[in-house]
């Protein structure tokens, strides 16, 4: 129970879900103030409906949260960039739950990627779709989505010894 007095009559009431902590200011008796606290604590839980058995498919997220967050808070030519790393990534883990992305996946991901074609891609352009896939699921992660949390080892650069301007 999280209720703390602020002043003759006055309670400040505490909640803290999912790493958030949200603060009330309630007049009247501590009575009251444990009524409002288990009010409160009745409404959060239910506004919460996602649970690790309901974790959408990694391409449901993209296309209905992902996309239009990514959209407004990107600029225009990282935005015209993303759409095709995440289309990419939408290939190798589209049906995926997000809590089931795992250190295995990841690691066929850049093994298929390093493989695929005549000419495979350079290893930091492979790089760059596992920090777009790290951002994805950190963006999941913030806004209270169920996501697995797999380390995620990047390719060695090579790093070009000559001056260039």
């Amino acid at each position: 129970m999280a209720i703390y007095r602020k002043g003759k009559g006055k309670w400040r009431v505490r909640i803290w879900w999912k790493g958030q902590r949200r603060d009330w200011l309630v007049e009247g008796t501590k009575a009251d103030a444990e009524a409002f606290e288990a009010r409160k604590r009745v409404e959060v839980e239910a506004g919460d409906p996602l649970d690790t058995r309901t974790a959408p498919t990694f391409s449901d997220f993209c296309a209905s949260r992902y996309k239009p967050h990514a959209r407004e808070h990107l600029k225009p030519s990282t935005w015209s960039n993303r759409v095709y790393q995440l289309a990419t990534l939408i290939e190798s883990f589209g049906s995926m739950k997000l809590t089931d992305v795992s250190v295995e996946a990841i690691e066929r991901f850049k093994a298929m990627r390093l493989r695929e074609g005549e000419k495979p891609p350079r290893p930091i352009t492979v790089n760059g779709d596992l920090r777009v896939l790290c951002a994805v699921l950190s963006y999941a992660r913030k806004i209270g989505v169920p996501v697995a949390r797999p380390k995620v080892e990047f390719l060695p650069e090579r790093i070009a010894h000559r001056l260039r301007f």
